[in-house]
Order: structure tokens, then C-alpha cells, then sequence
């Protein structure tokens, strides 16, 4: 059974949400830890880039260039695997911050 198709537009939404989570983040952590900026940035770029993705597969206009969406599936996988890895350095970074 095929998985349920996720529409584009819900795809910018949740990007946003999370664009807008990262101030929020930031505050919340220590400024002096690269690695929560490295995996910050990470997650703020590969949200970019999947918002950019995601607006490719929106309906375009008359005259566009047609979609090439096995290519366009490959990106969106790759930013959500970026979005994922830094979600999971974060969470560690922050869990073991709180065990010492």
C-alpha cells in the first residue's frame, strides 16, 4: 500500500512552524556550544531547502518547466534525512547537558 501524499502547501506550513520554533530554541540552550549552533544551522538550512522543495511541487503556472519529481522526491527525502539528524544532535546534546 502506497503511503498518503503530503500536500505541498501542509509541507511550507510545517517548514514554517519550525523556521519559527528556532528562535525559541536558540534561547533555550547555551549560547557557547558550537555544536548546538552547527546543528541549529543544519536544521535551519535543510528547513529552508525543504520549503524550496516543497514550492517546486506546488501547482506552477502555464509555461513552467514540467517538474522532474523522481528528482524532486530525492530532495525532499534528503532535507527531512538533514531535519531528522540535526533533531537528534540537538536532543542529545541537551540531554546530556542535563545529566551533568
Amino acid at each position: 500500500k502506497a503511503p498518503p501524499l503530503i500536500s505541498a502547501d501542509f509541507c511550507i506550513y510545517v517548514m514554517n512552524r519550525v523556521l519559527m520554533a528556532l528562535p525559541l530554541w536558540v534561547s533555550l540552550q547555551r549560547p557557547a556550544l558550537d555544536a548546538v549552533h552547527c546543528s541549529l544551522r543544519l536544521l535551519a538550512s535543510s528547513a529552508s531547502r525543504l520549503q524550496v522543495e516543497c514550492r517546486k511541487a506546488s501547482p506552477s503556472e502555464p509555461g513552467a518547466p514540467a517538474v522532474d519529481y523522481q528528482l524532486l522526491t530525492q530532495q525532499v527525502i534528503q532535507c527531512a534525512y538533514d531535519i531528522a539528524k540535526a533533531a537528534k544532535q540537538l536532543v542529545t546534546i541537551t540531554t546530556r547537558e542535563k545529566k551533568q
